[in-house]
């Protein structure tokens, strides 16, 4: 798992904690100011991190099509090679005694 996943895990186990934590303990829910709602900042924490992660997404995905299309004229180019290969080997051969092609 990932750096950025394990964080947001946690923070969500953190939080239902906390939760638990002042529903046992009525008394301390009192004492926390209204605005100072830990939620609020988990909250922003978590849309900062799906945010940076969509954008991690983003940019493996234009990654991987460029990849992919470097994948694609590589193997044109390997397979027109091997074709002129097999032209050149079939001409050599063609050609009679004295130009046998072998593979060693």
């Amino acid at each position: 798992m990932n750096k950025q996943k394990e964080m947001m895990n946690r923070n969500i186990e953190l939080s239902a904690e906390f939760s638990r934590y002042l529903f046992e303990h009525a008394e301390l829910e009192k004492a926390i100011p209204k605005e100072a709602s830990l939620d609020r900042k988990i909250d922003k924490v978590s849309e900062n991190l799906t945010e940076k992660n969509e954008l991690n997404s983003f940019k493996i995905d234009v990654l991987n099509k460029k990849i992919d299309d470097v994948d694609a004229r590589l193997s044109a180019k390997i397979d027109g090679v091997a074709k002129d290969l097999s032209a050149h080997r079939t001409d050599t051969e063609s050609h009679g005694k004295g130009y046998k092609a072998s593979d060693g």
